[in-house]
């Protein structure tokens, strides 16, 4: 893991979370859940498998995750989303 002034870079743990089930193209869409930040990947893994798995059994089918690093296009927008709550 990349390290920034002797301090771990810290990863996003976040859920897609199943909205509308299209039958016509069958296909979902989803809003995205940032779950928190994680110094270490397994934790986060973990903490997506866990939130994936307190859904309804017909989200869990649909439901996706990723473990966001600093590179990547998504998370600045997602630690945004778990700095202010609202």
């Amino acid at each position: 893991m990349k390290m920034q002034n002797n301090i771990p870079a810290q990863l996003i743990a976040a859920v897609a979370i199943p909205e509308n089930h299209h039958q016509d193209v069958d296909a979902v869409s989803c809003r995205w859940q940032p779950l928190g930040f994680y110094a270490d990947r397994e934790a986060a893994h973990q903490a997506c498998l866990t939130f994936i798995a307190a859904l309804s059994d017909d989200l869990k089918e649909w439901a996706g995750f990723a473990v966001l690093t600093p590179e990547n296009g998504s998370y600045a927008r997602m630690a945004d989303r778990l700095k202010s709550p609202n």
